[in-house]
């Protein structure tokens, strides 16, 4: 039996499961959109994150290219301390292999809506920063 030629999910009412890290900081609320799909080398979400939030804590990859699509809210692209202001429309590509940590907070006073995608070689080793408690917005 072959498998389906697409895969079609709704996010309207879809349930979205909380993304927190080991220290127990809740991030966001997600769905894994490449699982149901079946896929194995990319990987894509919804994310939804909270205002004052973020995405991840500060962190680089050996071989992922990761990159976020901005569907509504507002927020920032840090990448080693230079904030750049992201918005609807808004794409945002990180290389594999660089020694920029990045990461993406809700600045914003609404929900920060994106979509997430990767893809890795092979390997990959994500790396944080010596201070991956920062960056956080104080609300």
């Amino acid at each position: 039996m072959s498998a389906k030629a697409y895969h079609l999910t709704s996010l309207a009412g879809a349930p979205l499961r909380p993304v927190v890290t080991k220290s127990g900081e809740q991030l966001s609320l997600q769905l894994d959109l490449s699982a149901a799909a079946g896929f194995n080398h990319l990987r894509v979400s919804f994310e939804r994150i909270a205002p004052g939030a973020r995405q991840a804590p500060p962190h680089r990859h050996s071989t992922r290219e990761e990159g976020f699509l901005v569907l509504q809210g507002r927020g920032l692209a840090i990448v080693e301390g230079e904030r750049v202001a992201v918005a609807p429309g808004d794409v945002v590509l990180f290389p594999p292999g660089t020694e920029a940590h990045h990461a993406l907070v809700n600045d914003g006073p609404d929900d920060l809506d994106l979509f997430v995608f990767s893809a890795d070689a092979g390997g990959d080793e994500t790396t944080y920063a010596a201070s991956s408690t920062g960056p956080k917005l104080a609300r």
